[in-house]
């Protein structure tokens, strides 16, 4: 016996001999009726979503949002999005680095060096200690950030080095003129190097 049915609110009509489905062309909620054969071919189509009739996919349905939804739902998206790149913004940190074999300074504050190798993982490593946001305040206010690659630096590495040899990553506090006042070898979290400085 065939059925017509409404997707909105799932009432259906079992059609008398001698009616026809042209005889109902809406629900009393006002949606258009669909045809079914048997009331298992509209069952199946709610057991399969992936049918023609019965798809309904997130695409498909945030298309029959509103505009006012779909604008909130894009925004909220890009809003995310500029969240996730603030916050990860911390993970990329990189200071200022030299390729000269002389530190340059502004006078007024005391030169923190970073002795490190793009070969050396511990140096990435401590990359996420120096953009902590404790560490970037502390440096920021009293100190001069320089990093030095061992590599493109090598006399001024040397001239830091403790018998001819440099543990990377390490971090020197100097004073104007590039004098010592501390130095510290190897990796650091973010409270040891608060610690130093």
């Amino acid at each position: 016996m065939p059925y017509l049915v409404c997707d909105k609110c799932n009432s259906y009509y079992k059609l008398q001999p001698g009616e026809s489905a042209k005889d109902f062309d809406r629900c009393e909620c006002g949606n258009k009726l669909k045809y079914y054969e048997y009331m298992r071919d509209y069952t199946k189509n709610l057991e399969n979503p992936d049918t023609v009739e019965g798809k309904h996919n997130i695409i498909n349905l945030w298309t029959e949002k509103s505009t006012l939804i779909k604008l909130g739902s894009v925004l909220g998206v890009l809003c995310l999005g500029v969240l996730l790149i603030v916050g990860m913004s911390g993970i990329f940190y990189s200071a200022p680095t030299s390729d000269s074999n002389t530190l340059t300074g502004d006078g007024s504050k005391l030169n923190l060096i970073i002795l490190y190798a793009s070969w050396c993982s511990a140096c990435h490593e401590f990359d996420n200690t120096l953009s902590d946001y404790r560490v970037k305040a502390k440096i920021n206010s009293k100190y001069q950030l320089q990093k030095l690659d061992v590599d493109r630096n090598r006399q001024t590495a040397l001239k830091y080095a403790k018998n001819g040899e440099v543990v990377l990553p390490t971090v020197i506090i100097a004073d104007v003129n590039g004098n010592i006042i501390t130095k510290h070898e190897g990796y650091m979290t973010p409270d040891q190097i608060l610690g130093i400085l």
